[in-house]
């Protein structure tokens, strides 16, 4: 009778120790592909942040087709009846296959910065809290060469002498530095504005006027804006 009651205890044991080097086992293996699988899911996410900027600058294209091969403007200082401004993703908002106005929300604050953007104006990356609007979407607009009237009538397609090296798009900072400048997609990326590396390997998205995109290394644009327009000037050998 001992003898089973210590065979017992032997067997229960050997479990418990069995369980244990199981539960060590699935620790490692866990500690192991949490990595590999943080990075898949981040790389996945730019790649949907990548396709999503893809459909705003169809949505550009479509633009320029229907006003003549003008680039919308960054922002329409004339309020709307909510108080908000036009701003350039405003423009393009009709251009994507969803219910227009947005359901539940004015159509007094349709354009303005309590209006959500579209689903796919947006960088599924991008941290809600660090967006202070629903209007904000993660991806900027070069109005510094393009949506702003700095010389006399607007820019059009056919001034740019080489569009596959004038940015139209890029990935934006979430937070914004003057009032006007949302840069996290309803307005603008200038010169001194803050790129956005929140992609696997210190990188940010990018579209050209030609409407090819890529992704695109620290190394390539610096941490603002500025190398980039050193780069590819856009105010002389790039303009007719």
């Amino acid at each position: 009778m001992k003898h089973d009651m210590d065979s017992s205890r032997l067997r229960s044991g050997f479990t418990l120790i069995e369980l244990l080097v199981v539960i060590s086992i699935v620790s490692l293996l866990i500690s192991i592909l949490l990595p590999a699988l943080k990075k898949a899911r981040d790389s996945a996410m730019a790649i949907s942040c990548l396709n999503n900027e893809k459909q705003v600058s169809l949505c550009m294209t479509m633009y320029l087709n229907d006003h003549k091969g003008h680039f919308p403007i960054h922002k329409i200082s004339v309020s709307t009846p909510s108080g908000g401004r036009y701003y350039w993703n405003d423009l393009l908002k009709r251009y994507i296959n969803e219910e227009v106005p947005v359901p539940g929300v004015s159509p007094d604050h349709w354009f303005s910065d309590s209006s959500p953007l579209p689903d796919s104006f947006k960088c599924p990356t991008l941290i809600p809290l660090d967006a202070p609007s629903t209007a904000y979407s993660g991806i900027g607009y070069n109005n510094y060469g393009l949506g702003q009237d700095l010389w006399p009538g607007w820019r059009k397609l056919t001034d740019v002498k080489h569009p596959s090296q004038i940015l139209v798009l890029g990935d934006g900072q979430a937070k914004r530095t003057w009032s006007d400048n949302r840069i996290i997609g309803s307005a603008r990326l200038t010169t001194g504005s803050m790129v956005s590396y929140r992609h696997p390997g210190k990188a940010a998205n990018i579209f050209f006027v030609d409407g090819h995109g890529r992704t695109a290394q620290v190394q390539e644009l610096g941490k603002t804006w500025s190398t980039f327009y050193h780069k590819f000037p856009w105010m002389e050998s790039d303009w007719n």
